[in-house]
């Protein structure tokens, strides 16, 4: 019998938008906080054990970028996201995650965001 293992030593993961449940047309405007996503705070750490590792000054510490933006949230689906972008349909969608291990082509992880999350965001905590 041949038994098929997850080889782990190459992953890749692709996104892909699905249509929600919900009217596009159907929707309130809700003000929210936008800042610095943690994987720019892990680089810069690692940046800087870098540059202590070779006898450089650390770098100036940079502000957090925090700001507001303006995002549709339907009233029949709350928890989708609205997807607006050049050459595509908008709509209110999820955003289905999955990873997969290139050697046996068998999926390791799937988790699912709304669709207006770029897909880079949860991806690293999910490798971990």
């Amino acid at each position: 019998m041949n038994h098929k293992m997850v080889g782990g030593r190459v992953l890749f993961s692709d996104s892909t938008h699905l249509k929600a449940n919900a009217n596009k047309h159907k929707f309130t405007r809700e003000k929210i906080e936008v800042e610095t996503h943690e994987y720019f705070d892990d680089l810069n750490k690692a940046v800087e054990e870098d540059r202590m590792m070779h006898g450089k000054k650390p770098l100036k510490e940079r502000e957090k970028v925090k700001g507001t933006k303006e995002i549709r949230v339907s009233t029949t689906d709350p928890e989708c996201g609205f997807m607006s972008r050049e050459n595509k349909q908008e709509m209110f969608c999820y955003l289905d995650h999955r990873t997969t291990d290139i050697k046996f082509n068998i999926i390791t992880d799937v988790f699912v965001t709304p669709g207006n999350i770029h897909y880079s965001v949860p991806y690293l905590n999910r490798l971990d």
